[in-house]
């Protein structure tokens, strides 16, 4: 899949030779490692309905309502990181 940071949906082909489709979209940088995260969603059947997705996907993280998801991942790991350290 191409790197783009607004996603870009692309469909592929299961062995039984179903269409699906898919997409990967940049969700903010973790503030442990500095690193890009990106979420992948796919096994959409129609395009329309993973452009649907997306566009939910895209609104939920220009108002910051997914940071809020992945605050509580990264604060998580962070606890964990502490308890195996003490």
């Amino acid at each position: 899949m191409a790197k783009s940071k607004t996603g870009s949906i692309e469909s592929y082909t299961l062995k039984n030779g179903e269409k699906r489709y898919r997409f990967q979209i940049y969700i903010g940088l973790d503030p442990l490692t500095g690193k890009e995260l990106r979420t992948t969603r796919s096994k959409f059947k129609t395009k329309k309905e993973a452009e649907l997705v997306l566009a939910r996907l895209k609104l939920e993280i220009a108002n910051g309502q997914y940071k809020n998801i992945l605050t509580l991942v990264v604060q998580t790991k962070a606890m964990v990181c502490a308890t195996i350290f003490l």
